[in-house]
């Protein structure tokens, strides 16, 4: 009975270091794929610029994903989940200034957020390689050990 338990405790301990090993991973790799989105977001709201007429609210509503930018009562809000205070900023920084210029220069500001978005992408990109994989392997040899230990 003793010998049950033990094995049952094992697998709680090692599902729990895996588990946590996963999410602090994921983290990594949702980053990346907020930023891209954000990116495209962007570059969407570009093409409709150059197009023509556009009102502030419902241009920002049809190309970026709720969960990422959204307005509220007229302000622009961002959500911070998974992205660093430099990405916020870069966000922020832009959207200050929208709808404050002439055409031409928000298709300038918008090409300069692209870019300075898909530098923060890479980044991310590296991050991930490097880091998700790590968080995968140190959450599963933790599990592993805790279990050694434990019997």
């Amino acid at each position: 009975m003793s010998i049950i338990i033990k094995i049952l405790g094992c697998l709680l301990v090692f599902t729990a270091a895996s588990s946590f090993g996963m999410n602090a991973s994921v983290k990594y790799l949702k980053r990346q794929k907020k930023l891209k989105s954000i990116s495209d977001g962007l570059i969407k709201m570009q093409c409709v610029i150059k197009s023509g007429g556009f009102d502030r609210i419902r241009l920002i509503e049809s190309c970026f994903e709720e969960n990422d930018i959204s307005v509220s009562g007229g302000e622009i809000r961002i959500n911070p989940e998974y992205l660093l205070k430099e990405d916020t900023e870069i966000l922020e920084n832009f959207f200050k200034s929208f709808g404050l210029n002439n055409t031409e220069n928000e298709i300038n500001n918008i090409g300069i957020a692209v870019k300075l978005t898909e530098i923060q992408y890479e980044k991310a990109a590296l991050m991930a390689k490097k880091n998700a994989p790590l968080f995968k392997t140190l959450g599963i040899c933790a599990g592993l050990v805790l279990c050694i230990f434990f019997i």
